[in-house]
């Protein structure tokens, strides 16, 4: 039963990898995304925030890279279903995900502008 588990957690771990890897190489929203946002993790982890800060500056940018993945997943499942056609109720999903994302650029926005900017300019 346990090394059930783990071969379950493996295989799962592995597509998952699979998953972000290719949406490296093949996803132009999901790699700009992340050439943004990298250097800003790093410059969290090494400045001299508070854990809780740097929770609050690090969490939305992994649940940006998060929203882009599953907005990835909802347009390419849509443009495989709907042959080149786009009807109103897929126009609606992909904007909709779409707009889960720019939620979540706004969050990245409002964290270190409200954290970051005052430690900076102290």
């Amino acid at each position: 039963m346990i090394k059930r588990f783990f071969q379950q957690l493996f295989a799962a771990t592995r597509y998952s990898l699979r998953g972000i890897f290719t949406a490296l190489k093949l996803e132009r929203a999901f790699i700009w995304e992340v050439v943004i946002f990298l250097p800003f993790i790093i410059l969290a982890t090494i400045v001299n925030f508070s854990p809780l800060e740097k929770f609050a500056l690090i969490a939305p940018i992994l649940l940006t890279f998060s929203f882009e993945l599953m907005n990835t997943a909802i347009e390419k499942t849509i443009d495989e279903l709907g042959d080149g056609k786009i009807c109103q109720a897929f126009r609606f999903a992909k904007d909709a995900a779409s707009g889960a994302v720019f939620f979540m650029l706004m969050m990245i926005v409002l964290s270190w502008v409200l954290i970051a900017l005052p430690v900076f300019f102290s």
